[in-house]
């Protein structure tokens, strides 16, 4: 994980082999990219945020390639406390081999600071 202390992306290859590769992200509201070989990706996703408003669903919206494909959120009753977002773990197919991008968009209400912190960890399937 990583944390941030202003919008920023770091990109650590975690582990690969003939048949796996595996990518930990950290980033938070910024466009990033990664390299894929093509094909079917697990993507998991986890963070953190807050709100100044209380009794409100927060999150974040997991997009890649201009796409929505989940959400990592939670209700909020308290505000200005950090939650644990729920995490989500989703497969996607026929990824394009080569440069693709991916952001975690916040959800009308999410705030986040330093002290927030996101993780998303995408393992390439070889079949």
């Amino acid at each position: 994980m990583a944390r941030m202390s202003s919008p920023a992306f770091s990109a650590v290859p975690s582990g690969t082999s003939a048949r796996f590769s595996r990518t930990q992200l950290g980033l938070c509201r910024s466009t990033n990219t990664f390299t894929s070989a093509g094909g079917p990706l697990v993507i998991a996703t986890s963070g953190t945020a807050f709100t100044t408003s209380a009794g409100r669903k927060i999150g974040v919206n997991v997009i890649v390639n201009g796409v929505t494909n989940g959400v990592c959120s939670i209700y909020a009753n308290p505000i200005s406390t950090h939650l644990a977002l729920c995490p989500v773990q989703f497969i996607l197919r026929d990824i394009p081999a080569g440069t693709n991008n991916m952001i975690l968009s916040p959800l009308s209400g999410t705030s986040t600071d330093v002290n927030d912190v996101y993780n998303v960890t995408l393992t390439e399937l070889p079949f």
